[in-house]
């Protein structure tokens, strides 16, 4: 069974998105920023946190991370299009936009990338599979996310769901997806925070662990002892470890109560006290 390991902590881009969005922080310096302001060695992307993907600037970013020392483990994507729509031209549409990224992320040296289900508009995190809805998503996702694994696999690249909202917080839609893709380089990311209010976040973290080729450790507040308000991570660790995983944990602080570099720094002291 592999180990948890404060070394393979790492660091969400959307944990900076308002200092890159104020101006205070370029999205392409973050590899450099992580490493001077945290300490931090791995590093995850948001594509819409990017002054810009071309070829050069691209280059540009992957050679500012070795340089540092740092590793873009993935890119999270948004904002590409729906991979689950009922259109056959805008699912087509969206595979191509998704394409784009993934030969991307294969550039800088990435081992996964997450996409979104689509917002799947009527599709509730506790609908059944039986319901004509979910399954007319499923469908149209399941086929959306084949073709982006045949175009991945080459590199090898994996691509990931996390519970983000749509189908993708659906858990039996997710299981279902893993089983027709099953053998494919297909994977999940589960995220400690994205869960609907009247659903239980330990099942969901439970449900996707089998899946997880990364793990988001989001967080918001915390209190005067440093854990964390709302999330039990020392539970949620104990999942991530009963699931044998000893892959990247990675930041993702959201809150608001402190500034987004003291929350990164208050998860990271939390994940030191508690896998060191």
């Amino acid at each position: 069974m592999s180990e948890l390991s404060f070394d393979r902590v790492s660091l969400a881009q959307w944990s900076l998105h308002r200092a890159i969005h104020g101006g205070e922080l370029r999205g392409l310096d973050f590899p450099r920023f992580t490493v001077e302001t945290f300490g931090l060695r791995g590093v995850e992307l948001v594509n819409t946190l990017l002054e810009s993907s071309t070829d050069e600037d691209m280059t540009a970013l992957r050679r500012q991370a070795e340089d540092v020392g740092a590793e873009i483990l993935l890119v999270m994507i948004d904002d590409e299009g729906d991979l689950a729509a009922e259109s056959p031209e805008e699912r087509r549409d969206a595979v191509d936009r998704h394409r784009r990224w993934i030969d991307i992320a294969v550039g800088l040296g990435c081992h996964s990338m997450r996409v979104n289900t689509g917002p799947a508009e009527g599709v509730a995190w506790n609908d059944p599979l039986t319901d004509d809805t979910v399954a007319r998503a499923l469908d149209a996702c399941a086929e959306s996310l084949d073709a982006l694994c045949r175009h991945a696999e080459r590199a090898p690249l994996a691509i990931l769901l996390e519970n983000h909202g749509g189908l993708s917080s659906n858990l039996p839609a997710v299981v279902e997806l893993a089983r027709r893709l099953e053998g494919r380089n297909f994977g999940t990311l589960p995220d400690f925070g994205n869960c609907p209010p009247d659903a239980d976040r330990y099942e969901m973290v439970e449900t996707l662990m089998p899946f997880a080729r990364a793990v988001s450790a989001k967080c918001e507040v915390f209190d005067e002892d440093g854990n964390e308000r709302e999330i039990d991570y020392g539970r949620m660790l104990d999942i991530v470890r009963a699931h044998g995983f000893g892959g990247w944990i990675g930041i993702e602080f959201e809150g608001h109560e402190i500034s987004e570099v003291d929350g990164v720094r208050a998860c990271q002291e939390l994940l030191r006290r508690l896998l060191t």
